[in-house]
């Protein structure tokens, strides 16, 4: 489909391995982008310009090992480099995107990183991914207290992306395809709507414009979006919009889900239709949406914009949700990582056991001699004494 301009200029700081394969993802998609890494191996993989590609390893260390401290470590030992880098290659973006997978040691400390590129002074906003239910302890402890971190970070709004759906969504696709098929499904929902208002496919009736839109995305808080395609019945039948709307929320596609909806503190709706299904519709069927949006919400914090569309294209509802807590899907992982994590802590903290080695121990097969008193003998041959010349 053709495109607009970028309602708000975002520029992608990716922060370890699964950060860097998003940061891709948007290069693709005509954004400015760097990947952030510790680890030598990952960087190589990643297609983006050697200057765009940071390295920050502890003294020369390949990647963190999942340890948070040692990630901790690497971004503060490289502050200065990273700000460099990222004010450099990001000149002219207006709001940093950081991306990174809640697990690892590198991705996991991205409020670190967000406090670090606050000396830009430019709006910071994550886009982080939470661990699979199968995934290791180490993962989802490293996962809760990422999140934790962001209390006290720079970071305004915060997206997660629910490993565990995208699993279950794209389990067919071969390893190969997976990783790229999952990021792209991630970014590209979020670059439509990014785009949409200034695309001239689209002609608006009601405009949902730039500062409409960073309003919403940059609200404090847990951000969702999300878009359905509608039937001609679902504006022309009242309160089928809503319905529709409220799906988008419930599932939050590839986002990870379970809000009270009462807690946003804002609220954005794009509707698109073709011109023949406008001239259908009742006057007062958007008007009706956008009360019932206020009732689901209780807010009043809403931005709607209904554009005319192509003829052959669908009808389509588009929604952003800013400002919520954090999802039950999280509270989840929490409730994993408390349940998993103290029977790890014990095996790892459990001594190494001693072994019995009876008449097997001070012998020494190698020097000539032996090391404490062994009998003659041993295996059925002459000791060493006994062989020695006289």
């Amino acid at each position: 489909m053709s495109e607009g301009q970028k309602c708000l200029d975002l520029g992608i700081v990716g922060l370890g391995e699964c950060g860097g394969n998003l940061a891709v993802e948007f290069t693709r998609l005509g954004y400015k982008a760097v990947a952030v890494n510790t680890s030598h191996t990952d960087l190589r993989a990643l297609s983006l310009d050697p200057r765009k590609r940071i390295y920050i390893g502890y003294e020369g260390r390949d990647g963190a090992g999942q340890d948070m401290a040692l990630g901790q470590r690497s971004l503060e030992a490289s502050s200065d480099i990273i700000v460099e880098a990222v004010g450099t290659q990001l000149e002219g973006c207006r709001h940093l995107l950081l991306c990174a997978g809640l697990g690892g040691g590198t991705g996991s400390n991205i409020a670190v990183l967000a406090n670090i590129l606050a000396r830009l002074d430019i709006p910071i906003s994550a886009l982080a991914s939470l661990p699979k239910d199968h995934e290791s302890s180490i993962a989802k402890i490293n996962a809760v207290n990422a999140i934790n971190l962001f209390r006290n970070s720079d970071v305004a709004s915060i997206i997660l992306v629910d490993n565990e759906k995208i699993l279950r969504q794209y389990r067919s696709e071969s390893l190969t395809a997976f990783y790229s098929s999952a990021n792209q499904a991630a970014v590209e929902r979020l670059h439509e709507m990014n785009t949409l208002s200034t695309n001239e496919l689209y002609m608006p009736i009601r405009g949902f414009d730039g500062e409409d839109f960073r309003r919403v995305f940059a609200s404090r808080g847990v951000l969702i979006y999300g878009a359905a395609d509608l039937t001609d019945d679902d504006l022309l039948i009242r309160d089928r919009l809503a319905n529709g709307l409220r799906s988008i929320w419930d599932s939050s596609g590839l986002l990870a889900s379970g809000f009270d909806y009462k807690d946003a503190t804002m609220a954005g709706i794009i509707l698109v239709a073709p011109q023949d299904l406008l001239d259908r519709a009742p006057a007062d069927i958007f008007e009706s949406l956008i009360r019932q949006i206020r009732e689901l919400t209780d807010t009043s914090g809403i931005y709607a914009g209904l554009f005319q569309g192509p003829p052959d294209q669908m009808p389509r509802l588009y929604t952003m949700l800013g400002g919520l807590p954090f999802p039950n899907r999280l509270r989840t992982v929490l409730g994993q990582a408390k349940e998993e994590g103290p029977a790890l802590g014990v095996k790892v903290a459990r001594p190494i056991e001693e072994l019995d080695l009876g008449e097997l121990s001070g012998l020494d097969l190698f020097s000539g001699g032996y090391i404490g008193p062994v009998p003659a003998g041993v295996g059925g041959q002459a000791s060493p004494a006994e062989r020695r010349p006289r």
